[in-house]
């Protein structure tokens, strides 16, 4: 769920429960002035 006027973030980690393996994903979403989905990189 997108919410407007705050910062949207998304987590993603590794789901391989054998061999555990590190990382994660981070995606941070906005909605611009146009009422639009903006990803910040």
């Amino acid at each position: 769920m997108i919410i407007d006027n705050a910062i949207n973030i998304y987590a993603d980690g590794s789901s391989f429960s054998h061999p555990r393996v590190g990382g994660i994903g981070i995606r941070l979403v906005i909605i611009n002035s146009l009422g639009q989905e903006e990803v910040q990189t």
